[in-house]
Formats: C-alpha cells, sequence, structure tokens
C-alpha cells in the first residue's frame, strides 16, 4: 500500500491491518493503521481538520508513526489525552513516516503543506545521521540536504536519485532497486560513508528545523533517545551529540528512558526482534513531552 511522495515513501490513505511474524511464528503485532489522505497517520479524537495555533505536529520516524501499534497507542495520542487530562485543549498531528527521520522532518516543516503549530517536536536518534546522509538503501527517493559552511543545510534534490528509476514502473523499479550492481553504484554516487560527516550533516538539518522554527515564531522541542553504544564507530557519542544539540538553544529531552539504550526494560519495546517502541514507552515518553509543554506554558 505504499506510494512514492515528495517526502519519501508513504502509505496510501485508507485503513490497513498490518501483521508481523517471527521465524517461529509468533505473534509480533497484529493491529490497524488508519491513514488520512495527505499521506500520514491519523491520531483520533486530538486531531482536527486544520492546522492549530495551539496544537503541537509530531514528526520523526517509526517509532513517532506507532510501528506494531493502534491508532490510539502513538505517542501523538497519549500527549493529547494527557494534556487534556490538565484540564486543556491540544490538537495533534502526527507526521511520522516509517522509514524516516530528521530529513523528512525538516523537508515537511519546509513544504507547502499548512503546518503551523504552536510546537513542533521532533523525535530522534543518532542513528537517524545515516538516513539524513542517504546511506541506507530504503531511503532512495527521501529528501536529500547539503551541509553549507555555515552550519545550515540546502535542498539537494532526492536520495540516492535516478528520477527514471523513482518513476518507473513498480515491476521494473523494483528490479533495478534490488540489483546489488546499482546499489553499488548508489553508494559511490550519493552516500558520504564517514559517519562524523554523516552526523554533522544531521546536526545541520536540526540547526536549520530550529531556524525555521524560529522564523514561524513556533517553539521547536527535540525528543532524544541514546543509539547503542556500539553503534558509534566515528569521534562522536550520544553524550556529544546530545550537549551539540543543547548548544544550539535547542530544547531538548532525554527520552531514552534508561541509562544505556542497550539496557531498556523489555516493557519498553515490542519483541526481541523488533525494538519499536510498545504503548507504555509512548505513555512514558508522553508524560515527559506533556510535563515540558507544561513549563513552558
Amino acid at each position: 500500500y505504499w506510494q512514492l511522495t515528495q517526502f519519501g515513501s508513504q502509505p496510501r490513505p485508507g485503513k490497513f491491518r498490518a501483521r508481523k511474524l517471527a521465524s517461529d511464528g509468533e505473534m509480533v503485532y497484529d493491529v490497524n493503521y488508519s491513514i488520512g489522505q495527505d499521506g500520514f497517520r491519523i491520531t483520533p479524537e486530538y486531531e482536527s481538520g486544520a492546522p492549530s495555533n495551539n496544537g503541537i505536529n509530531f514528526l520523526g520516524d517509526s517509532f513517532t508513526f506507532g510501528e506494531g501499534l493502534q491508532d490510539d497507542e502513538t505517542m501523538a495520542y497519549y500527549t493529547g489525552d494527557l494534556v487534556r487530562q490538565s484540564g486543556r485543549a491540544l490538537t495533534v498531528k502526527n507526521y511520522g513516516m516509517s522509514g524516516g527521520g530528521v530529513h523528512q522532518a525538516l523537508a515537511i516543516l519546509q513544504s507547502k503543506l499548512n503546518t503551523s503549530a504552536k510546537t513542533q517536536f521532533i523525535l530522534t536518534s543518532p542513528w537517524h545521521a545515516s538516513r539524513a546522509a542517504c546511506a541506507d538503501f530504503f531511503t532512495l527517493g527521501s529528501p536529500k540536504y547539503l551541509l553549507e559552511n555555515s552550519g545550515y543545510v540546502s535542498r539537494d534534490g532526492y536520495c540516492r536519485s535516478f528520477s527514471w528509476v523513482e518513476y518507473s514502473p513498480k515491476a521494473v523499479r523494483g528490479l533495478i532497486t534490488s540489483s546489488n550492481i546499482f546499489k553499488l553504484i548508489q553508494d559511490s554516487l550519493f552516500v558520504a560513508s564517514d559517519q562524523d560527516k554523516q552526523i554533522d550533516l544531521y546536526l545541520g538539518i536540526l540547526r536549520t528545523a530550529a531556524k525555521e522554527s524560529k522564523s514561524r515564531d513556533e517553539a521547536l522541542v527535540i525528543g532524544f533517545i541514546n543509539a547503542d553504544e556500539k553503534w558509534f564507530v566515528g569521534s562522536y557519542d550520544n553524550e556529544k551529540v546530545f550537549k551539540q544539540i543543547q548548544a544550539m538553544g535547542i530544547d531538548v529531552i532525554d527520552m531514552t528512558l534508561t541509562n544505556r539504550n542497550e539496557d531498556l526494560p523489555k516493557k519498553y519495546y515490542l519483541h526481541e526482534l523488533d525494538k519499536h517502541p510498545t504503548a507504555a514507552a509512548n505513555l512514558e515518553r508522553a508524560h515527559l513531552l506533556s510535563q515540558r509543554l507544561k513549563i513552558n506554558n
């Protein structure tokens, strides 16, 4: 049910059942997704038909989308619920994209979509850096950015982009993009393999998102989740990335829910083979965000 849009791969509008099984047949999840006409997930009760100056937009990847969870188990839903319980109204919009990252979050903010809101919230982790650098094969057709000397980024087309491939018939596109030779060509032409450079670009995208939000008189809040320590192969680590974001003057919240991501309690992820957040994890992170929103108000 996927389609290629200006932001990369998005689901088509409609209601879809998503099931995932482990190799031994164990059910990982069996849920339903409601997708709006704009290709983004619907948040029941708390999403109005139009953007709100009193609202909050949720941007990010499948963690934000709510992979493996029902419509009323996403972080966006729980945040709306918690704020309503405190006696205030809040409109939310879920712009999370499976396989997405900060580059898509920025592209959505810079697009012609009416994304006006009081707060822009991006849930992210350092491993979004490889996605922003187009290093992952599934980033084909997603927004690409170039890091400028100023520390900000500028739009530079699309990831791993050969337009004739992207818009060829699905069967032909699948045959070409599954080829190892094609992937090697893409890697050589479009990908920065140095992790430090990837993270520099990642930070530049967040810096630009902060500038975009400020120009619109909107607050930007970053929810930061630590990467596994073994993920880092260059000069960066979780603490350094976190402090770099803070140094930009961005309001950032540690949402790892544990000291090390490797030690995350089992109640916070779906399965040993699928580390997407559970409803319990989303509720905990919604508590952290709603508390910050209360302080900011």
